[in-house]
This record gives structure tokens, C-alpha cells and sequence, in this order.
């Protein structure tokens, strides 16, 4: 028999709310302003909003969120025209004005939660928010405390001081659907309130009590996308929605559209990843996985939609998949295929950046660390130092990002500027990877940073051979990896040109150096070019030219009539003359080139980072219930046992002989030595998932 009969159920979205709790409260305003207009675009008509705690859960230190309450507030108000939206509210927490405010930005519902035996401290709160016009819910969190007898009590209080909704709230994710069904029953004997529920997945049953909840005539039910929410989660809006409309429930909510959201913006915040799009789809349409592949072959040669055509087949085919069938069904989908425009408008509030002050650094900072919780990355800001420049200070947001890092830029002018900034950079990002480059203003940046930082970690590094290695790599890029033989002219008057030279050299190309820097002692691979008139002769047989500093006025003719193909890299940011870039931009045979530094440093901050994390934490020698053990890297003594971390082995690697090398082929009297260890390092794994 169809249990599913409360044809009025609603069911609200709580990912942006719950959901930030696997994020540490990251979401911010141009998250919510997007993930709202995308959920009410699908047809989800009730979304929460806003720290995961609720209201006032940044100002009263329960996890600082990317966003303020207000910022949350506006995102919803402005991008969502019909669903309706709001927010949770703990008092003691949240205060009165925090509703006040709320209720400025006609904030349709409010949802006030206390411990169920807690109720009347949310009596005031209710009061406010009905007189403000808003639809008020009750929140009984750790419901389960109280027995359905006693849940039904607090519902007829609830009642009676104007509350619109009780919900059910099953916080530790224990109830069982017959638990479910007691605290309704006593409830619906007790009042006529609408009542709600919240569970989480602790033992996999959110589904089945969310199920039982609708059966038994909720109002409201929770749910996140792809489950997302604090513990073990909630309830899966895609999976909810494929029930319900399998059911004929909800026909206007686009569930493909649906599962794009989880897909496409939700899975790659989460860690434990969530439902496969196409196992919601499958149980949607009552479809075999063991036809994906035949099937996924007929979609992608119809260029249709895989899900579409998964549902058409079990409408006409549950237990087979014919290819006649298949052919038919994909040439009908194919036809009604129509392009989507539907669109999503987005409205923010854009503020001027500050790129001169500390007020600037600290905004930065706070965006790295935003991107790095949600996408689980280390934030870095990056600070360089250039003497020459106008101001003391210069922000740039390029952000840059790869699968372990995200990365932000600050120029400074000296090390007084540095000594203003550390103390909004310490605890704003994870690490500050400084430029170390002996300057004249100071050669101790490195050591201010670290007698000045107390959370973040200062890693030092060259900015002038980050630049080298940037010229050289995207040089030999361009030649398509090979350098060898190839006619490579750099002009240049320092450190760099020499080292790029150099560099290039030693992969074999045929560099000619054109510089004033002459050493006394000649490099012997290096062609190096004395006069001007030499430098025209050779110009035209040159392959690539590299220019650093501003060396291209006398040779500007020369480089602009080249009539054979060649790169003109700008190694040094505006090394190219204003007369020489009008010169030859544009020409077909002429590709100018601005070096990108961006893959080099993240590659060179990968790598100290890496090392710096091997040296403090893993590296050295230990003894383990009476076995030596010591790190890769680090010469033993013969008979030590070599693993992967020092302080938390997980891997046994080989046998140090004593003399830098390792035997992976152990003697007899090194083998109870191995075994004890293995032992150990699955007792230390044991115990840690214990713990």
C-alpha cells in the first residue's frame, strides 16, 4: 500500500545552513546569493540560510563564517524572488536585534531552536518574531531527551505562545521510524501545531524517519544536498525529491537539474563524497546499473541526456534494454531536446578593493582562507619586496590555486611595511611564503616574520630564482621541451639574465648574451655579444628573444623587422618599450610573451612546503618498542629500520646499511625487527581509529 499520501508536504533545504558545518562555516554571500537562485530555479520552495549555528553565531565565537549575517541576509533577499528563505536562531546566542534586523530584509521564517527541556527561553524570541510578521518554527534540538509524551507537551506550549511549526529534531541521527511515528501520534493527540522534522544519518536512517514523518502528515521535512550537513548528515535532497516525484509528487522540480547542484558545486566541498548522479537516477526509474555502459553509448551518440533516456527506457522497459528500443527512445529524446534558457541572475553588493593598506591585506587573507576551508587547501599569501615601487604597499587578488594550495600576492616596499602587515597576515592564512632575496633595506625579513608570527608558518624562499626558473621553463615550453641547438638571444644586465643564460646553456640551446655584466671569468657555454652592431647582425637568426630590463630601445628596429618566427618574451614585466610593443604586436611571424611566474612559484612553494613539513615532523630517528627506526633522508646506522614519518610511521621502506642506502632484502636477524614494527604501526592505526 502507498504510505506517501500528504499530497501538501514541504521540504526545506537547509544545505547553506547544516551544510556549512562541513566547511567550518565557509559558505559566503556570493555562495548563498548563487546556490539560492540555483536551488529556487529547480523548484526547491523553502531554503535556510546563514551560520550553521544561527544567528549571532560568528560575533558569539562559535566559528567565524565567510560571511556576515547581514551579507547572508542580503544574498537571499536579493536573488530569491519566490521561495520562501530564513534562518536558525539559538537564544543566547542570537539577540533581539539580530531578529530585528532579519525581519528589515522581510525575511520570510525564522527557525528558533532550544534543548527540547529548554523551551522557555525561546518564548521571547517566538513573540518577537510573530510580531514582526514572520512564520516561526520551534526547534526542539536533542528531541529524543524528552519521551513523545513529554515532546508533546512542549508542542502544546509551542502552540500557545503563536508558534507555527514544532519540529522534531533528531540530532544524533538515533531515532527508528517507529520512534518517529510515537512522538507524531502523541503530538497530533495533543495540538493541532504543524509539525516538522530534522533528522541526520548517524545510522543510516534519515531516509526511512524522513519517510515515516511524511507518512504520518508532516508539514515540513530537512533535507541538504548530497546529504551535507554536521555529523554523519542529513537527509539527501536529490534523493528525497526522486522519491517524492516517483510517487508524483513535486513534477515541478527539475531532479536532473537537482542533482547537477550536488554534483557540480556541493560534492567538491565534501570530503566523504556523496550520492553517485546516476545510482539516484537508477533507483528513480527502477533501472539495472549493469545497462549503463549500452545505454551511456546510445546518449553519447544522440548527444542527449543520459539520466532522460535512463528514465524513458524503464517507463516503456524494467527488466531489459533492446537496442530497438534504445534507438527509438534516443531519436524521440533527441527531438525534444531544446536549448536551455533558463537563466540565473545574480545580484551582489560589490565593494571598492583597498590595494594600499593593511585594510587590504586583511581582506585577502580572509578570502584565502575562506577558499582554502571550503576546497580543503593551505591559504598562503605570497609578499615580495620592490624597493622602486610608489607606495608602501600593494595588494593584488589574482588568486591563484592547485590541488593543495591557494595563493594571494602583497608587494611591500620594506621591511617596516613587512613588520605592519605580519600581525593581519598571523592567523589569517596558513603560511606566509616570503621572499628572502638579500635586499639593501634588510637581510633579515625572514627572521622578522618569524619572531613576529605566532600561528602561521613562515617559509622563505628566492623570488629572483622563482623568476629565473619561470623564464627558463616557459622558454623551453615554447620550443615545444626542446632547447637543445636552438638560437636563444637574452639581453639583461643582472643576477637574473646571467643565471637565465646559464640555465639555458646547460639544456644544450646556443645562447648568445648580450650584457654590459661581463664577468672577468667567461662562462665557456655561453656566446656573449660585445657590441651593438653584433647584437643586429645576430637578431635576425635568433629562434627566441628574451629581454630583461629595459634593453630593447637600441635593438628595436632589428626585433621588429624579423621576417622568420620568433618569441619575444618579456622576462622582467615591462622590459618591452612602449616603441617596441607598438612595433610588433600583431605581427603574424612576432609572438610576444609576458612570463607568468604563478606555475613556477606554486611549484617551488609545493616543494619547501613539503620539505619544511619533513623536517619539522617526520624526519630524524626514534626507537619503537625497542626497534631503531629512522626517516627516509636520514642516515642510519646499519640495521635501522627506514620508514615513511618518524613520529607516525604508517610505512616500513628498507634496511639502512650505514652508509646512505637502503637494503630492501632483510637478513635473518633484521626480520623479528620488521615484524615488531609492523605490529607496532598497526596497533598506532588501531588505536587512532579508536580514537
Amino acid at each position: 500500500m502507498d504510505t506517501i499520501t500528504n499530497k501538501d508536504i514541504k521540504v526545506l533545504d537547509v544545505t547553506l545552513r547544516d551544510g556549512s558545518y562541513v566547511i567550518d562555516f565557509q559558505f559566503d554571500q556570493h555562495d548563498t546569493a548563487v546556490i539560492c537562485s540555483l536551488l529556487e530555479a529547480v523548484g526547491i520552495d523553502w531554503i535556510e540560510i546563514g551560520h550553521g549555528v544561527g544567528l549571532g553565531g560568528s560575533a558569539k565565537g562559535y566559528g567565524e563564517a565567510a560571511s556576515t549575517d547581514e551579507e547572508y541576509i542580503q544574498a537571499a533577499a536579493a536573488n530569491i524572488k519566490h521561495a520562501k528563505w530564513g534562518s536558525f536562531f539559538i537564544p543566547g546566542i542570537g539577540t533581539f536585534d539580530d531578529i530585528k534586523m532579519a525581519a528589515s530584509y522581510n525575511m520570510p521564517f525564522i527557525r528558533v531552536g532550544t534543548n527540547i527541556n529548554d523551551f522557555a527561553k525561546a518564548i521571547p524570541y517566538i513573540e518577537l518574531a510573530k510580531s514582526l510578521g514572520m512564520f516561526v518554527a520551534y526547534n526542539g534540538m536533542k528531541s529524543y531527551a524528552a519521551s513523545p509524551k513529554e515532546f508533546a507537551q512542549v508542542a502544546v506550549q509551542a502552540k500557545k505562545y503563536g508558534t507555527d511549526m514544532i519540529c522534531l529534531v533528531d540530532s544524533a541521527g538515533g531515532l527508528f521510524p517507529e520512534d518517529v511515528e510515537q512522538y507524531f501520534k502523541q503530538t497530533q493527540d495533543a495540538t493541532d501545531i504543524k509539525i516538522g522534522f530534522h533528522g541526520h544519518d548517524n545510522l543510516s536512517l534519515v531516509m526511512a524517519n524522513t519517510l515515516k514523518a511524511i507518512e504520518m502528515g508532516a508539514f515540513m521535512v530537512d533535507t541538504s544536498i548530497q546529504g551535507m550537513g554536521r555529523s554523519a548528515g542529513n537527509a539527501k535532497t536529490e534523493v528525497l525529491f526522486a522519491i517524492l516525484k516517483q510517487k508524483g509528487l513535486f513534477q515541478n522540480v527539475d531532479l536532473n537539474r537537482l542533482i547537477d547542484i550536488g554534483q557540480n558545486i556541493i560534492n567538491p566541498l565534501i570530503k566523504n563524497k556523496g550520492a553517485d548522479p546516476l545510482a539516484i537516477i537508477s533507483g528513480y526509474a527502477m533501472f539495472h546499473s549493469s545497462f549503463t555502459p549500452k545505454v551511456s553509448k546510445y546518449a553519447k551518440d544522440y548527444n542527449i541526456d543520459i539520466r532522460d533516456l535512463i528514465i524513458r527506457l524503464c517507463e516503456e522497459d524494467k527488466v531489459d534494454a533492446p537496442d530497438d528500443l534504445l534507438t527509438k527512445l534516443s531519436k524521440e529524446q533527441q527531438q525534444k531536446n531544446k536549448p536551455d534558457n533558463k537563466t540565473v541572475s545574480i545580484n551582489l553588493t560589490h565593494k571598492d578593493r583597498d590595494h594600499n593598506s593593511p585594510e587590504g591585506v586583511k581582506s585577502i587573507c580572509k578570502e584565502l582562507r575562506s577558499h582554502g576551508i571550503k576546497y580543503n587547501k593551505n591559504s598562503v599569501i605570497n609578499v615580495v619586496f620592490d624597493e622602486s615601487m610608489k607606495n608602501n604597499l600593494a595588494v593584488s587578488y589574482n588568486m591563484q590555486s592547485n590541488q593543495d594550495y591557494i595563493c594571494g600576492a602583497v608587494t611591500v616596499k620594506d621591511e617596516k611595511t613587512l613588520i605592519d602587515i605580519l600581525p593581519v597576515i598571523d592567523e589569517s592564512v596558513d603560511i606566509l611564503l616570503l621572499d628572502s632575496d638579500v635586499k639593501e633595506f634588510t637581510a633579515n625579513q625572514v627572521l622578522t616574520a618569524q619572531e613576529n608570527l605566532k600561528s602561521t608558518t613562515a617559509l622563505a624562499y628566492s623570488d629572483s630564482d622563482a623568476w629565473v626558473e619561470a623564464v627558463e621553463e616557459q622558454t623551453i615550453r615554447i620550443l615545444n621541451e626542446l632547447a637543445a641547438n636552438k638560437k636563444i638571444f637574452v639581453s639583461g644586465n643582472s643576477y637574473k639574465s646571467t643565471k637565465l643564460a646559464m640555465g639555458l646553456a646547460g639544456k644544450n640551446a646556443e645562447v648568445y648574451y648580450y650584457t654590459a655584466a661581463v664577468a672577468e671569468n667567461k662562462i665557456p657555454t655561453l656566446h656573449y655579444i660585445s657590441s651593438e652592431n653584433e647584437a643586429k647582425q645576430l637578431l635576425p637568426q635568433m629562434e627566441v628573444i628574451i629581454l630583461w630590463e629595459d634593453t630593447d630601445k637600441v635593438l628595436l628596429p632589428e626585433i621588429a623587422d624579423h621576417t622568420e618566427k620568433v618569441f619575444v618574451l618579456d622576462a622582467g614585466l615591462n622590459s618591452l618599450s612602449e616603441k617596441l610593443l607598438e612595433a610588433i604586436i600583431g605581427k603574424e611571424n612576432i609572438k610576444t610573451l609576458r612570463v607568468n611566474i604563478w606555475p613556477t612559484l606554486m611549484a617551488t612553494l609545493s616543494s619547501i612546503h613539503s620539505l619544511y613539513k619533513i623536517n619539522k615532523d617526520s624526519f630524524g630517528r626514534a626507537n619503537i618498542q625497542g626497534v631503531n627506526i629512522v626517516s627516509g633522508g636520514y642516515i642510519g646506522a646499519e640495521g635501522d629500520i627506514v620508514v615513511d614519518n618518524i613520529k607516525s610511521p604508517r610505512k616500513i621502506i628498507g634496511m639502512a646499511d650505514g652508509k646512505g642506502k637502503v637494503i630492501y632484502d632483510y637478513p635473518e636477524s633484521v626480520k623479528i625487527n620488521v615484524h615488531t614494527l609492523e605490529n607496532a604501526i598497526n596497533n598506532i592505526l588501531l588505536s587512532e581509529q579508536a580514537h
